[in-house]
């Protein structure tokens, strides 16, 4: 499980440090985000999950497979704990809905984009 999840942040912490506008979060940081997902989402082991961060806010996400729906988890970090905003069961398309959940809108519109092209 600890290695499924050190691909996924290494893969996700290339996907933010390769973009223009993206702020890169910590390795351990990767980690606290994938900690919290694994708790809200009991089947996390089939899923490919990709992360997206910006500032204080991160989103993790994965599109529909092994039977199950896509999902997306938008999380927030005061201080050293991130911790969950909001658990959705589909993926999100667009800023206007992280806007919704209180993130701030230059932020939205950077995390949507950095979701569009995720890199493994």
């Amino acid at each position: 499980m600890k290695s499924v999840a050190l691909f996924l942040c290494l893969g996700w912490a290339v996907s933010v440090c390769g973009a223009a506008f993206a702020d890169e979060l910590s390795m351990q940081d990767a980690f606290s985000v994938l900690d919290v997902v694994h708790a809200a989402v009991p089947y996390h082991e089939d899923l490919d999950i990709n992360l997206a961060g910006e500032g204080s806010y991160a989103v993790a996400f994965w599109l529909p497979a092994h039977g199950h729906a896509a999902g997306t988890v938008l999380l927030k970090k005061s201080g050293t704990k991130w911790s969950l905003i909001k658990l959705l069961s589909t993926g999100v398309h667009d800023a206007a809905t992280l806007e919704a959940f209180g993130v701030p809108a230059s932020e939205a519109k950077k995390l949507v984009a950095d979701m569009q092209h995720p890199l493994k």
